[in-house]
């Protein structure tokens, strides 16, 4: 079946496209500047973007954009399409307002400073704060309301899961209330 998307008010191509999962639920275009290997997600046919990384180097061989008028492949289809963030900078100011704060406290505690990040997206935040403060001055949890964006952010985005690191998939307000009040430094 052929998807149309549109990618105006959009940095870059749709690469690929995740089916909704239940009824109600919209696709989610992942979406490829290949020049400067800029990686976005959205949702349907929103002009928004949620999420983006600015990935290290050239886009892998196996990570090609459709032709113009070719349908869009969902994206279990695209192999090795891997991205390296390390060292690299957020790509827009409220993101790296946010991290800035967190890597103050990683560097003044002696102790894994303790954040529940509510909302993963592509996992930028998530893997500048591992980068710059590591996993002894950090202890993260992610918490994404979609399992799907969750995986994507493992296959396109360059997230990665480790002990100090880790990713729950549920909503963001019954996580905080499921958590022992007082337990992160950071919410």
């Amino acid at each position: 079946s052929r998807t149309r998307v549109s990618t105006t008010g959009h940095r870059g191509r749709p690469l690929c496209r995740q089916p909704a999962a239940t009824p109600g639920d919209q696709d989610i275009l992942v979406r490829l500047d290949v020049e400067q290997n800029f990686r976005s997600l959205s949702f349907g046919d929103s002009a928004g973007t949620e999420t983006a990384v600015q990935c290290v180097g050239q886009p892998p061989s196996g990570c090609v954009v459709p032709a113009d008028g070719a349908p869009v492949p969902e994206c279990g289809a695209v192999e090795d399409c891997a991205c390296d963030l390390h060292g690299q900078d957020l790509p827009y100011p409220g993101m790296r307002s946010i991290a800035e704060k967190i890597v103050l406290m990683c560097s003044a505690s002696a102790s894994p400073v303790r954040v529940l990040l509510i909302g993963l997206g592509g996992g930028a935040i998530s893997s500048y704060l591992q980068d710059r403060c590591g996993d002894s001055h950090l202890a993260l949890e992610s918490v994404e309301k979609d399992g799907r964006v969750a995986d994507l952010a493992q296959k396109f985005f360059g997230f990665h899961t480790t002990s100090q690191n880790t990713v729950a998939v549920t909503d963001g307000l019954s996580a905080i209330g499921s958590r022992e009040k007082g337990a992160y430094d950071a919410i």
